[in-house]
């Protein structure tokens, strides 16, 4: 696999695709404060304090340097932090699909339907942690695939690397981990002590992130006043919203709160009465896809399903184990 955008014609393509995606999620860019997850973002970057489970350092991070920037109101800034995300995330689905289609107007067809898909286009004008999501596991795909073709230990470096950063943003990520398996388990000849343990070490270094929830909320903690610990005297509910409710500073509560298990319900396939979700889940699941791309997009998508899996059995396994 050529490097990122390596060809001059895919260099304009990935760059007219990001603009073209940029300009249609400023245009319809939510222009302030926002309710919900996406208000609590706003404000979390602004201040630098800690959400809701899973903490989410790196978007918090992240985050906090647009709300530096010299123009638009604080809120904006941090729904335009989405915007650039999900924009940059379209080229990287061109190049993915060059390299499975091997074609260019194919590839143009799947990048545009995935900048047009609702659920990017909606995350791309808010507030939120999925197109920053969505942007790391397409580089970590990406790199992943690259390694599959060159197996040279800087992708499958950069791969573990990406990975982790993925981790301290939003844990669905976790989900492409069987089909990175399976590439480890396709690539294992070209494997040895010194690759893997670079490749862990990268891998583990970006969790380091997740030493922000303590540190912020002990030097916000130490920052309340006297009638601030009068009214708040328990340590999960302090601080005036800079700190979760969710969080309880010590490290069972860092645990539950990293982990998200202080959330658990959202997480199984049981609701919070122990009542099975699990057929629901994947109907609704079947569901959104369909909303996302339409009968003809599906069709498309299967149709190229098969073309791979002719071509190169062991990238279609690959794929489809990380996009099931």
């Amino acid at each position: 696999m050529q490097k990122l955008f390596s060809r001059s014609p895919d260099r304009v393509l990935a760059l007219l695709l990001a603009l073209g995606a940029l300009l249609l999620y400023l245009k319809t860019l939510a222009p302030g404060v926002l309710d919900g997850d996406s208000g609590e973002w706003q404000y979390m970057a602004n201040i630098l304090g800690v959400p809701h489970s899973t903490g989410y350092p790196f978007y918090v991070l992240l985050a906090k340097l647009f709300t530096l920037l010299p123009f638009g109101n604080p809120a904006w800034r941090v729904n335009l932090f989405s915007a650039v995300c999900a924009a940059l995330v379209v080229p990287i689905v061109y190049e993915l699909a060059r390299r499975v289609s091997h074609s260019r107007s194919g590839s143009l067809l799947a990048a545009a339907l995935f900048a047009l898909a609702p659920t990017l286009w909606a995350s791309a004008t808010q507030a939120e942690v999925y197109a920053l999501n969505t942007l790391l596991i397409a580089l970590t795909l990406y790199f992943a695939i690259c390694w599959y073709d060159t197996s040279q230990a800087r992708d499958l470096c950069a791969t573990a690397f990406l990975f982790g950063l993925a981790l301290t943003n939003h844990r669905v990520a976790l989900f492409i981990a069987p089909g990175l398996l399976l590439l480890i388990f396709f690539r294992r000849h070209t494997l040895n002590p010194k690759r893997v343990g670079a490749a862990l070490l990268l891998l583990l270094a970006p969790l380091l992130l997740y030493l922000y929830i303590p540190l912020r909320a002990s030097q916000l903690l130490a920052e309340q006043s006297a009638e601030n610990w009068a009214l708040y005297p328990r340590a999960e509910a302090i601080l005036n919203g800079e700190v979760s409710a969710y969080y309880n500073h010590s490290l069972y509560g860092f645990f539950n709160l990293i982990t998200a298990f202080d959330n658990r319900n959202k997480l199984g396939f049981q609701d919070a009465g122990g009542g099975a979700t699990l057929l629901p889940r994947v109907t609704n699941s079947a569901s959104l896809l369909l909303q996302q791309f339409g009968p003809v997009g599906i069709v498309l998508a299967l149709a190229g399903i098969i073309l791979v899996v002719r071509r190169e059995r062991a990238l279609a396994l690959m794929l489809l184990a990380a996009a099931l």
